[in-house]
Parts: structure tokens; C-alpha cells; sequence
């Protein structure tokens, strides 16, 4: 027994919702301009990476000093500049679950 909702939701009922799910990443957040993204995996792999090197370089330099309010503003910036990179290699936001993917 399927549900029926006679409400429209902008002039459609749940009718006209499509019945099968593209999976494609370029069908919703692709541009007109026909630009082309990365696979948000792939990018999510290459951000955890940098991350990685770049936390293992702070650490390396610290010699046993470090100011953690310092460090902690720098992880940020480095959570903050990877989600940049996804937005822009993606074409959309980085959702909380590949944040955490990427930076644990």
C-alpha cells in the first residue's frame, strides 16, 4: 500500500519525483559552463594526505615547545583551506562525514 500525498510541494506532487536515483557526482553540482570535477573520494584521499604532512611538519619543527593555541589555529586553517580545495575540486561543499574521512 503506497503513501498518497495530495499537498504540492512548488507544483509538483511526490508523483513527479523521479523514481530512480542518478548517482552521477556531475548531475547536480556541475555547472552549465561544462566545467568537470574530481571524484570527491579521490580528493578526500589526496586532502588527508596533506593534512597529514603538514601536521607531521608542525610537530617536527616544534623541538618539544609548543604554544597549543598556536597548533590549534593551524589545524584549523588546515581543515579550513582543505574544505576550500574540495569546494573548489568538487564543486560543492565538503559535508561533515568527509571532513571527518579526511581529517579524523
Amino acid at each position: 500500500m503506497g503513501l498518497y500525498f495530495s499537498r504540492k510541494v512548488q507544483s509538483a506532487t511526490v508523483y513527479d519525483l523521479p523514481t530512480t536515483v542518478n548517482n552521477s557526482r556531475s548531475s547536480f553540482y556541475e555547472k552549465s559552463n561544462s566545467t568537470t570535477y574530481e571524484n570527491s573520494e579521490d580528493v578526500i584521499q589526496d586532502l588527508e594526505a596533506q593534512g597529514f604532512n603538514k601536521v607531521k611538519q608542525i610537530f617536527s619543527h616544534s623541538n618539544g615547545n609548543m604554544d597549543l593555541e598556536k597548533v590549534q589555529h593551524t589545524i584549523i586553517d588546515i581543515i579550513s583551506s582543505g574544505a576550500d580545495d574540495f569546494k573548489q575540486r568538487t564543486g560543492r561543499p565538503m559535508t561533515y562525514a568527509e571532513m571527518r574521512a579526511a581529517y579524523g
